[in-house]
């Protein structure tokens, strides 16, 4: 899986309990820490979106989302 991840960037996390609907923000990661997680998240066997420079890992009964800040 191709991230696209900007390693000159940081990544605002966000997740959501209502499907996507709302998203609530934590914090701030760099891109290593991203892609860290998102191989945690293939090793569950969680799946894992990403549309163009935004990652978003399918927890089940939650989403968390990456977005790169600007």
């Amino acid at each position: 899986m191709r991230l696209n991840l900007d390693s000159s960037k940081d990544y605002d996390h966000e997740y959501s309990d209502d499907g996507g609907r709302t998203w609530i923000p934590t914090n701030t990661n760099c891109s290593a820490m991203v892609e860290a997680e998102v191989l945690h998240a293939q090793d569950e066997g969680l799946p894992v979106t990403v549309h163009g420079k935004v990652i978003v890992i399918d927890e089940g009964p939650s989403l968390t989302r990456w977005t790169p800040r600007s």
